[in-house]
């Protein structure tokens, strides 16, 4: 997977931290089923995240053959 995009969102009220999503792009790889999933990173350590398939027409337009995933803080 390759990270697209970082968006954040506006603060909330009584939120300790800013929102923020991130959007992720997958190739030549079989789709990823739902719910939790480990994310592996060389400089960081590996966590769970819940990745949501996304459809994105401004990034599906430039990249077809990708599959689009999201990962949102809050």
């Amino acid at each position: 997977m390759r990270l697209l995009e970082v968006e954040r969102f506006r603060p909330q009220p009584g939120l300790a931290r800013e929102p923020f999503s991130l959007l992720f792009v997958m190739h030549d790889q079989p789709p990823l089923g739902g719910g939790l999933h480990t994310l592996v990173h060389d400089n960081f350590e590996a966590c769970e995240l819940l990745l949501s398939r996304v459809t994105v027409p401004r990034w599906e337009r430039q990249d077809p053959g990708g599959m689009f995933y999201q990962i949102v803080f809050s």
